[in-house]
């Protein structure tokens, strides 16, 4: 949790960054990618089940004056 809480801060810092990883941290940096493209994959679903569903509307009609 240290290892999240630090890449975090020095993530957001303004300057440039050189981090050296130790080697337990590796797996932990895997972990967080392998979450990331699965999270991804999850709300790229939703927004394609959320425009088909826009799609199935019916259109707007509009009053037209006579």
């Amino acid at each position: 949790q240290k290892y999240t809480e630090a890449l975090g801060k020095i993530g957001t810092a303004t300057n440039s960054k050189i981090v050296l990883m130790p080697f337990e941290a590796s797996s932990l940096i895997g972990s967080l990618g392998g979450i990331g493209e699965i999270a991804k994959e999850v709300f790229r679903s939703e927004g394609t089940t959320g425009s088909q569903r826009q799609a199935a509307r019916p259109p707007v009609v509009r009053p037209t004056d006579n």
